[in-house]
């Protein structure tokens, strides 16, 4: 057999890292960039805004399943006056949500916290893009890497086998049929029995 011919210079092959990753990699970082600018232009609200916001992360302590913004049970009116009091005396919503969490406990908070057990809600999602954009990766390398096989002698065999087999079909135990160029008997014709 004879060996292959090695490929030229300037094909993928041969590539430094820098040029086969580097648009990858200017992608990303100007991602994000745009992604940090984006999050950093937040426009500013005003008090009520503010209010609604982190009373939608805190659940009403009265009813089943409905945020303090959204329900109108005497305990979520009082809880958004205490917001709002808390917020023009300067505290952050992470105070106000604390302040929530310790009168009533945890599970009144909507949003999990980014700490401890509560941080895999936030983190297990990047992991398995992360994990799963690796792995497909890892495959589209490892199926570029592979040569084609080249067909063996036996292979060529069988192909040829299936070339003659096509290209004489099998005889037919049908009896023949009329061909389209033979006409059927015409109608012009008197038949015997219209004869006097």
């Amino acid at each position: 057999m004879s060996e292959p011919t090695p490929a030229p210079r300037g094909s993928a092959r041969f590539r430094s890292p820098v040029v086969r990753w580097g648009p990858y990699v200017l992608l990303g970082v100007v991602l994000v960039v745009a992604l940090a600018i984006g999050a950093s232009r937040q426009p500013k609200k005003n008090l009520s805004e503010r209010t609604q916001a982190i009373a939608a992360t805190i659940k009403c302590p009265q009813c089943t399943d409905e945020s303090m913004a959204t329900s109108n049970a005497p305990t979520s009116v009082a809880g958004r006056a205490e917001i709002a009091r808390r917020l023009q005396a300067g505290q952050s919503s992470a105070e106000i949500r604390a302040f929530f969490a310790s009168r009533y406990g945890d599970s009144v908070l909507l949003t999990p916290k980014g700490s401890g057990f509560d941080a895999l809600i936030w983190i297990l999602p990047v992991i398995v893009l992360v994990v799963g954009f690796a792995g497909l990766t890892a495959a589209f390398v490892r199926w570029r890497r592979l040569a084609p096989a080249a067909p063996t002698a036996g292979d060529r065999e069988l192909v040829d086998e299936a070339r003659h087999r096509t290209d004489d079909p099998p005889p037919s135990d049908e009896p023949d049929q009329p061909e389209a160029d033979d006409e059927p008997p015409s109608s012009d014709e008197p038949d015997a029995e219209d004869q006097p």
